[in-house]
């Protein structure tokens, strides 16, 4: 293997030789999507659906205090839940 070899060469101390044991250490993980089909290879889709909540959560500290971030951070939720299910959010709720 590529990393095996050059972990082999790189000063164990130096940036690259760092980052390939890094790699090698953590290789198990990195290809574990190819045990499960059901894993996806990024986490693309868990990003975009949290994408809202950070993108809105200064906004939020307005919204009724306290209790309105809460109430908002949950209809929120299951807003994604219900299109990551390919439901209608407005049907669900």
């Amino acid at each position: 293997m590529w990393l095996t070899e050059q972990r082999r060469v790189a000063l164990p101390s130096g940036l690259f030789g760092q980052a390939v044991t890094s790699a090698v250490n953590q290789w198990p993980t990195l290809v574990r999507y190819l045990d499960d089909h059901r894993l996806a290879i990024d986490n693309g889709p868990a990003e975009r659906a949290i994408r809202p909540l950070a993108v809105g959560r200064r906004n939020w500290v307005f919204v009724c205090g306290d209790n309105g971030l809460t109430s908002v951070v949950v209809l929120l939720s299951i807003v994604a839940s219900a299109k990551r299910h390919g439901h209608d959010p407005w049907a669900y709720l």
